[in-house]
């Protein structure tokens, strides 16, 4: 995490900032010790981590839909996962869901997901 953060406007284009957003409050939950504990959640993680390094490579629409359904799995009932929760990570996880909004608001997915 050596790059220096920039803000949305100091981007090449609002969809790049979102998606260093999002790959910004992914690297802290990953580097959260005890997330592998839980293997349902890590996987759910590991699942993200993989389509988000396809919207980083194609920046495409079909990730940001896949990223919103895997994002949706942290949240059972709407609620956020308890083991989540215990490690203080809502605001991260508040980061991502904002920086996926955005993402498919520039995209026009809004009904989609």
């Amino acid at each position: 995490m050596d790059e220096a953060i920039k803000k949305v406007s100091e981007m090449p284009s609002n969809r790049k900032g979102y998606i260093s957003g999002v790959k910004y409050y992914f690297d802290i939950i990953m580097r959260t010790p005890g997330l592998s504990q839980n293997r349902g959640i890590y996987r759910v993680l590991t699942d993200f981590g993989v389509e988000l390094e396809d919207l980083i490579k194609y920046e495409d629409s079909t990730s940001v839909i896949n990223l919103s359904m895997i994002f949706n799995k942290l949240y059972p009932d709407g609620e956020i996962h308890e083991m989540l929760d215990s490690l203080k990570l809502q605001t991260a996880l508040d980061g991502i869901s904002e920086c996926l909004y955005r993402l498919k608001k520039d995209y026009h997915l809004e009904r989609w997901v």
